[in-house]
C-alpha cells in the first residue's frame, strides 16, 4: 500500500526548494520524465500521471495528448511536474 497517492502526504514536501535545473534534463518521454521528476522530488505519482498499462501495437501508433484531472486535487509537486515535462514532450 506503499504506492498509494495522497494530498497531504505530497503537499508536505517542499518541492519549489529542490533545484532541478542542475540535476534533471528532460528526455522528451512524458512518462519517463514524470517518473524522474517523483523520484527526485520524493512524492508519489498523482493518479493521472500514472504511466498507462502497456498498449497493444496499434494503440502504441496512436498519440496521446489528453491527461484527465476530472475529481483530482492537485498538489504543488504534482503542478510542478507537469509545468516541468509538458514543454520537452511532444
Amino acid at each position: 500500500m506503499a504506492n498509494i497517492w495522497t494530498f497531504s502526504e505530497n503537499e508536505s514536501v517542499d518541492v519549489m526548494a529542490i533545484d532541478i535545473n542542475k540535476t534533471f534534463k528532460p528526455t522528451g518521454k512524458f512518462y519517463d520524465d514524470v517518473d524522474t521528476l517523483m523520484r527526485l522530488f520524493s512524492i508519489k505519482a498523482h493518479p493521472a500521471l500514472k504511466r498507462p498499462a502497456a498498449p497493444s501495437q496499434e494503440e502504441e501508433k496512436k498519440e496521446q495528448n489528453t491527461l484527465t484531472f476530472y475529481k483530482h486535487r492537485l498538489d504543488r509537486g504534482t503542478v510542478r511536474t507537469l509545468f516541468t515535462c509538458l514543454p520537452s514532450s511532444p
